[in-house]
């Protein structure tokens, strides 16, 4: 049997993945940058069908590569300078509180230089906020817009001479996507669907990317009410359940237009009524989590 040395081994790994993130895909040109939007075999079966998101990356000429019937891309073959710049571009016009970081990896490999494209970049000793810096780091970002509505980033970043870089992650390109939470409805010929605005780092099981449309509109599984029902998410963790309850009524209050109403709080999202009950004992996966509830009114 052959032996494999583990540098040699890591070297081969590295180079595959670096040929999988920046060379083998084979892109579409956009002249007027990227703009995502909602699905497209969603839409025939969104209760309201007007005024939804949409999300533009301004890069004329950007190549890119769209998944999921248009709510999501992954850049390829780009230049990856430029890519840096109008991705550090894009991300500054992103209000910092609306960023959560919802997964973070040092990435090792990059002791001391980290790969950008064909070049390898010299790290700074620290950060332009004073952190040590040993290596690039790889991230998941989850953002919002004025609305509420969530965008979820994937890239690698460094600081090298006294500038941010933003690169592809060692086992995948940068990425954007519209995240699409949905209700399902009940409807005569086959269930309607509705998009749901989700605060921080909520987790939901009922989406475009992890449940076949099929089932959503033919089957009466997603109808159960716990699927309409959300833990907490783990960025609350530490409050009591009445700071919980506050921090998530104060959320759908600034984003969603929430309300009370003959003490009950509604909110507004993509021109859809909710209802919002708190008292939650059995959400999340396992059934046995402390959250709240949504009612779809109208």
């Amino acid at each position: 049997m052959i032996k494999i040395s583990k540098k040699l081994l890591i070297f081969f790994l590295f180079f595959f993945s670096f040929l999988f993130t920046s060379c083998g895909n084979k892109g579409e040109i956009f002249k007027d940058g990227v703009t995502l939007e909602i699905s497209k075999s969603l839409k025939e079966y969104l209760i309201y069908q007007n005024n939804l998101p949409t999300l533009h990356f301004d890069y004329p000429g950007v190549c890119a590569m769209i998944e999921n019937e248009g709510s999501a891309c992954f850049f390829v073959q780009n230049d990856q300078y430029k890519l840096s710049d109008k991705f550090s571009e894009h991300l500054s016009h992103i209000d910092p509180n609306n960023i959560i970081t919802i997964k973070e990896e040092l990435q090792k490999y990059d002791n001391g230089k980290a790969k950008f494209g064909s070049d390898s970049l010299v790290l700074d000793d620290k950060d332009e906020n004073g952190n040590e810096q040993k290596y690039s780091v790889e991230k998941q970002i989850v953002t919002f817009d004025e609305r509420g509505t969530r965008y979820s980033y994937q890239f690698r970043t460094f600081v090298s001479n006294s500038k941010r870089y933003y690169i592809y992650r060692y086992s995948s390109n940068i990425g954007i996507s519209i995240e699409e939470p949905l209700m399902v409805i009940k409807g005569d010929k086959h269930n309607n669907l509705v998009l749901l605005a989700l605060p921080y780092d909520t987790k939901y099981e009922v989406s475009s990317t992890t449940t076949k449309l099929s089932s959503l509109i033919d089957k009466d599984t997603y109808l159960d009410e716990h699927y309409q029902k959300f833990a907490y998410p783990a960025y609350l963790d530490g409050l009591n359940e009445s700071e919980k309850i506050i921090k998530i009524k104060e959320w759908y209050t600034t984003y969603c237009h929430g309300y009370i109403e003959n003490d009950k709080f509604y909110f507004s999202y993509l021109d859809a009524l909710f209802r919002l009950d708190f008292g939650v004992n059995d959400a999340g996966n396992g059934r046995n989590q402390a959250g709240f509830k949504l009612t779809f009114i109208d």
